[in-house]
């Protein structure tokens, strides 16, 4: 039933997009800002009023916190740091940045990336001296400097021309170190484009952020209840440029947008939450519909028998199961491959455990549980390695008979990546069963 609805989540998605592509290919180059919303807003409208899809869309809407906690942005922000240190200790090195060398300057103020310097009474804008002795404690500052590729845009522009000025000022000038530090901080630059820019265009958060600015000066969102509290701040900096920006838009723009955001929201739902069902079918289907085929206690063979009834309703859902394959010298159990026209981010990893037994059952579970949880992880590792697009997550299935419901506890230390689920095939009644939970000792 849960999968049925996202087919129809998928179809009614593809639907408004269709309307939506004919309404604007039908219009000038050129759309009026009111027009342009009307046109948009029933298909932002459906986007945030399904309970499914509303956190993904509203979520995009917070890339630039998730890319500013991310590890890419952490080496990003100490490579950029070291290097614009290493610049202006050379610049105080020779000392040329005099106030003579400043009168100079092309430019006579730069706009104030660093946040909490006071300078005019709107705190936007810095001289060169008070720009360059931020610069120098840059590391203060990163958190605001670096929090917009705009920010470091302008630090770039800034060194960029204090180095060109120093060479007409300066005898003896260490061009050399400079073009060097300077290709180093051109690197940093692209790296951080590369991960915030073009990735937040990849995924949708750009094309998310400015049609949610256009729904929200619009009447549907009342009907949601969308407040800006469930948004991030690149909405509040699209909100801010659509109210003081050009009222005539280009047609292409927004059309690129909903059609780069409807491919976002369609990959959202064939991915993660189509596997999460996928999921939650399966533990069904072994409970219920196939309990009596699972193995007895006294079985010798009861992991392959349980991976038989696993990979025969994977297969019925349309994926083509790779059992025991080999990576390195580890087999993981079962890895599902959508087929050869989807991508491997659709893939499904499974890492099946079992504990079909009579006697101490529940301490089995809680002695061995934390090295299931750990070769689920390394399993993912290394399939992550061979494949970098595959799914983001390993489910760890946990069979189980007996007369105990087992259930994971909030506080238990699982690995990143790996989600446990208990399945119950035991011949027991859920009125009978006593629910236990495992948590960490």
């Amino acid at each position: 039933m849960f999968n049925m609805r996202i087919d129809i989540i998928r179809k009614e998605l593809e639907r408004r997009f269709k309307e939506i592509e004919k309404i604007i290919q039908a219009t000038d180059s050129r759309i009026h800002f009111d027009q342009l919303c009307k046109i948009t807003e029933p298909f932002i409208h459906f986007l945030i009023s399904d309970p499914q899809i509303r956190p993904f869309v509203t979520g995009l809407t917070k890339y630039r916190e998730k890319f500013l906690s991310s590890v890419n942005f952490k080496e990003i922000e100490k490579c950029v740091i070291e290097v614009v240190k290493d610049i202006t200790s050379k610049i105080d090195e020779i000392g040329f940045f005099t106030a003579e060398f400043q009168s100079k300057l092309q430019q006579k103020q730069y706009l104030n990336v660093f946040g909490s310097i006071k300078s005019d009474k709107k705190n936007r804008y810095l001289t060169a001296s008070e720009f360059y002795e931020a610069l120098k404690d840059l590391g203060k500052y990163s958190s605001k400097a670096l929090s917009a590729s705009i920010y470091l845009d302008e630090i770039f522009t800034f060194i960029h021309q204090v180095i060109n000025a120093g060479k007409d000022h300066v005898s003896n000038y260490p061009l050399g170190y400079f073009n060097s530090c300077y290709q180093h901080l051109s690197e940093c630059k692209d790296r951080y484009a590369a991960f915030y820019d073009y990735q937040a265009e990849y995924e949708g958060a750009d094309a998310a952020t400015r049609l949610l600015a256009l729904y929200m000066s619009s009447p549907f969102r009342h009907i949601t209840n969308l407040g800006t509290k469930e948004l991030g701040d690149l909405y509040e900096e699209r909100d801010f440029s659509i109210r003081i920006g050009d009222q005539n838009c280009c047609r292409d723009d927004y059309k690129n947008d909903c059609e780069t955001l409807y491919h976002a929201v369609d990959k959202f739902l064939m991915t993660g939450k189509s596997k999460s069902a996928l999921i939650e079918r399966l533990r069904t289907y072994c409970m219920w519909i196939r309990r009596e085929d699972f193995p007895e206690p006294e079985s010798k063979n009861k992991e392959d028998e349980i991976s038989k009834i696993v990979t025969e309703f994977i297969f019925n859902h349309g994926y083509f199961p790779l059992v025991h394959f080999e990576m390195g010298r580890s087999i993981p159990d079962i890895l599902y491959e959508p087929s050869n026209i989807v991508h491997w981010d659709s893939s499904v990893l499974l890492e099946l455990k079992q504990y079909i037994r009579e006697k101490d059952q529940e301490a089995e579970i809680r002695r061995k549980l934390p090295d299931d949880i750990g070769q689920a992880a390394g399993y993912y590792d290394l399939v992550k390695d061979t494949k970098r697009d595959v799914a983001d997550t390993v489910h760890l299935l946990i069979f189980y008979n007996g007369k105990k419901r087992f259930y994971l506890g909030e506080s238990y230390p699982v690995e990143k990546n790996v989600v446990v689920e208990f399945v119950y095939v035991g011949k027991e009644t859920p009125s009978t069963l006593k629910s236990v939970s495992i948590d960490e000792k």
